[in-house]
């Protein structure tokens, strides 16, 4: 089926996201532009063409922003693309089965809080 998403270049950060979105969205034209300023600067120069960018470090603010309907470029509600394909739970789950680690770099007070938050603010 062809849609309006469909006719347009979507660039994304790199080679990993460009394998992970190809393969979930394979009737979507994604090219791998090498990092978060040339996407911005291939989605300036073009009317149509749009972009996905990972949240790295963005705030709520910038990436609710990024979701207006006027934007053209999209960043990513998670730190990565590859965190999508993470479980937390299921994380959380095998790091306390296997027991690792016994404790947390910044000690055994911080343990429970960080299996609890921790990694959530990374996915």
């Amino acid at each position: 089926m062809t849609t309006a998403l469909t006719l347009r270049t979507i660039h994304v950060e790199g080679g990993a996201d460009f394998a992970v979105l190809s393969r979930w969205f394979p009737a979507v034209q994604f090219k791998g532009a090498s990092g978060k300023d040339k996407v911005r600067s291939k989605v300036e120069h073009s009317t149509s063409d749009c972009g996905v960018l990972d949240r790295d470090f963005a705030t709520d603010e910038q990436v609710q922003a990024s979701n207006a309907p006027e934007s053209r470029i999209a960043i990513l509600s998670r730190y990565c693309i590859e965190n999508y394909l993470l479980e937390p739970d299921i994380i959380v789950a095998a790091l306390t089965e296997l027991n690792l680690p016994n404790e947390h770099p910044a000690g055994p007070t911080v343990k429970s809080s960080w299996k609890n938050t921790s990694i959530r603010r990374y996915l």
